[in-house]
């Protein structure tokens, strides 16, 4: 991988194409391309722009649990002895 990214430094090299181009177990070659990516021993001389986004969900961090239990369970003091209302 760090051969490879020395071939050019200032592309990106993804895990996709490590994984391409490598044989074996497909969960550590991604581990291992991590782990030099965070180190800094490949992509750091990569502009900032040519880093692709991260791939996931959209965020939902704006939604707001107020209660996640089971259905059968229920309180049974719901005010602790100090927010007791009289």
């Amino acid at each position: 991988m760090i051969d490879c990214y020395r071939l050019n430094p200032m592309e990106y090299l993804s895990a996709t194409s490590c994984r391409r181009n490598l044989s074996g177990d497909v969960c550590a070659i991604l581990r291992v391309h991590a782990f030099l990516e965070q180190w800094g021993l490949i992509n750091w001389q990569v502009d900032p722009l040519n880093i692709p986004a991260p791939v996931g969900p959209p965020s939902t961090s704006h939604f707001m649990v107020l209660a996640d239990t089971p259905a059968g369970i229920t309180l049974t003091n719901p005010f602790p002895p100090a927010y007791q209302v009289c």
